[in-house]
């Protein structure tokens, strides 16, 4: 399961590790059906401080999204606090959870390698 590998691979103490059967916002894909949806993995939520980031495997992609604060009034003051995309490997998933919540910078400016709109961002 994701949950368990990737706990293993970031081993940082601090951060909260939840799942939920899916994450709606990851789960795109317009012609999904519920069955489709009902045998995913589960979603892993991994928070540190206020930082978040959602994964889950979908469709063979690790898909994520990510918020730098998510407080209900921080959230939606802030232009660049969020992103939704996928990553190529799972060592580039633990990258960027590990830049993402042990960092203080916005999305625009990770370096991970990742998909976020539409295009291939980060090195």
């Amino acid at each position: 399961m994701l949950e368990g590998e990737l706990v293993k691979a970031l081993g940082i103490p601090a951060v909260e590790i939840s799942t939920v059967p899916w994450f709606a916002d990851v789960a795109w894909d317009a012609d999904m059906t519920m069955d489709e949806v009902r045998g995913l993995d589960p979603a892993v939520i991994l928070d540190h401080g206020w930082r978040r980031i959602v994964v889950q495997r979908i469709r063979g992609e690790l898909r994520y999204c990510l918020v730098t604060d998510f407080r209900p009034e921080i959230v939606n003051a802030i232009d660049d606090c969020a992103e939704l995309g996928w990553v190529e490997s799972f060592s580039d998933a633990v990258a960027l959870c590990r830049e993402h919540l042990l960092g203080d910078r916005p999305p625009s400016a990770l370096s991970t390698r990742r998909w976020a709109h539409g295009k291939l961002v980060g090195t």
